[in-house]
């Protein structure tokens, strides 16, 4: 009785190691051990989308006009009285335009340096001091997301330039990139249609002693000069927790600076226009001087090929309406564009309007139509 129930202890020992180890141990070991191995197949290609486009010196030439010479226009007559009062300013034929395309943020510095021989001061109250070559230039960012002239928008912020080099630096967002596989598993890449990136815009400007004697600056013969030089870099190491200014009114995007600024009125500003928040809607600003916008002539969108003036009234749709900051478009006309094409959610609309100046200028914007 004693040997069947030991007999039968041993087999079930047996039994339970056997079901333990049933993959790998030899019939009757007591112990075994098993190893896997395995390389990783890694998916990865690089996504990262680089392209910032910096200025270049085409076109970039200040206009120093200690007098308002520069006012008049071919056959216009002035009287001394009506030149002073626009003298002793200085305005730059074109603006700067920094624009980050990368499918990843980018941190953009500018250095600007004055030089020549003139006195650079820091304060407007100083420009008109004695009857030295005194100089206040600047450079004044966008007070908002800019991406050409048109959409360049002067803050109220001018970093002064000097002999000392003044630096500033702005983080600019990523652009829209779509991504797709084919089927050998090559990754392409595209920018999202209608992404026209992130940018910002430096306006150089100022003002000149118009009390002293510039006659040794002027001329292709000038002895003496006023110049500054900008040099643009940009990085793509950005640290964490390193972002740009938000708080109203700051310059768009900009991080730091470092130097002198100035509180500044901007001059000769183009109005600038973008996407209203509301579908059918434009939000504008008017401008400044001889850029101010004085009336708005007509806002066309392409309908299947033609132009139709949604500001104006017309057969189809009542003209838009216009607080002096918002045009909001008649809500057929919105409609009629939504329904012709329900996978497009903007459309971009040519806006023609008329300075103060005269000029007759036009300026792109999208429309939110759904």
């Amino acid at each position: 009785m004693k040997k069947r129930q030991l007999m039968a202890l041993t087999l079930a020992a047996t039994m339970i190691m056997g079901s333990s180890v049933t993959t790998f141990a030899a019939a009757g070991d007591k112990s075994g051990d098993s190893t896997i191995t395995a390389s990783g197949d890694v998916s990865y290609v690089d996504t990262k989308v680089y392209n910032v486009v910096l200025p270049t010196s085409a076109s970039t030439q200040l206009v120093v006009d200690p007098q308002g010479i520069t006012q008049l226009e071919n056959g216009q007559v002035a009287t001394a009285e009506q030149l002073a009062s626009g003298a002793g300013l200085i305005t730059c034929v074109n603006t700067p335009i920094v624009k980050n395309l990368s499918s990843i943020p980018m941190k953009i510095s500018v250095e600007m340096t004055a030089a020549g021989d003139a006195t650079y001061v820091t304060a407007d109250n100083s420009v008109n001091s004695g009857d030295v070559e005194n100089v206040l230039l600047y450079a004044v960012p966008s007070a908002t997301d800019a991406t050409d002239e048109d959409t360049y928008n002067a803050s109220t912020t001018g970093i002064v330039l000097t002999k000392t080099a003044a630096k500033a630096e702005f983080i600019l967002d990523a652009a829209a990139y779509n991504f797709s596989k084919d089927s050998s598993g090559n990754v392409t890449y595209e920018a999202v249609s209608g992404d026209v990136g992130h940018g910002t815009g430096l306006k150089f400007g100022g003002y000149v002693n118009k009390n002293a004697d510039w006659s040794a600056y002027a001329g292709a013969s000038a002895s003496k000069s006023i110049s500054m030089t900008a040099k643009f870099s940009f990085d793509e190491n950005i640290a964490d927790g390193e972002e740009a200014d938000t708080t109203e009114g700051a310059p768009y995007a900009m991080k730091v600076y470092s130097g002198n600024k100035v509180t500044v009125t901007p001059m000769n500003v183009v109005p600038a226009f973008t996407t209203g928040s509301a579908v059918g809607t434009i939000s504008y600003s008017k401008g400044s001087g001889n850029n101010e916008l004085q009336s708005i002539k007509s806002i066309e969108m392409d309908f299947n090929g033609t132009l139709f003036d949604g500001y104006n009234k017309v057969a189809h749709w009542q003209a838009a309406t216009d607080n002096g900051s918002l045009v909001t478009f008649d809500s057929a006309y919105v409609t009629t564009y939504a329904d012709n094409e329900p996978t497009v959610n903007e459309k971009s609309a040519k806006v023609t309007y008329i300075t103060v100046g005269g000029a007759t200028k036009t300026a792109n914007v999208n429309v939110k139509i759904r």
